[in-house]
C-alpha cells in the first residue's frame, strides 16, 4: 500500500473533527479524511490549537466567540461554524 504524506499549514487549518478513526481536518481551503488518532493529532500542531471536546480540535486564531457550551470559528468565507464544549474540556 503506498502511502501519501500531506503537509498543511497550521494556520489554514481551523478545526479537526474526530470520527471513530477517521480525522477530519477542515481547512480554509479544503477538507481532508485521514486515519490517526487524537494523540498523533495533538502531537503534530503548535500551541494555537486546543481541544475542546473528545471530537474537536480547534485553531484558537479563527474564534471568534466562546460561550454557552460553544466556541464558534470562522472560516475564509466568513461561514460561521459553532463547535461544542465537551465538559471535560471546560
Amino acid at each position: 500500500m503506498d502511502i501519501k504524506k500531506i503537509w498543511l499549514p497550521c494556520e489554514n487549518i481551523l478545526y479537526f473533527e474526530k470520527k471513530r478513526r477517521l480525522v477530519i481536518i477542515t481547512t480554509l481551503h479544503k477538507v481532508f479524511s485521514p486515519y490517526l488518532t487524537t494523540t498523533e493529532v495533538l502531537k503534530q500542531l503548535d500551541t494555537s490549537f486546543i481541544q475542546i471536546h473528545r471530537s474537536y480540535i480547534i485553531n484558537s486564531r479563527y474564534v471568534i466567540n466562546s460561550g454557552n457550551n460553544k466556541f464558534t470559528v470562522t472560516d475564509s468565507h466568513e461561514e460561521i461554524i459553532n463547535l461544542p464544549i465537551g465538559r471535560t474540556f471546560q
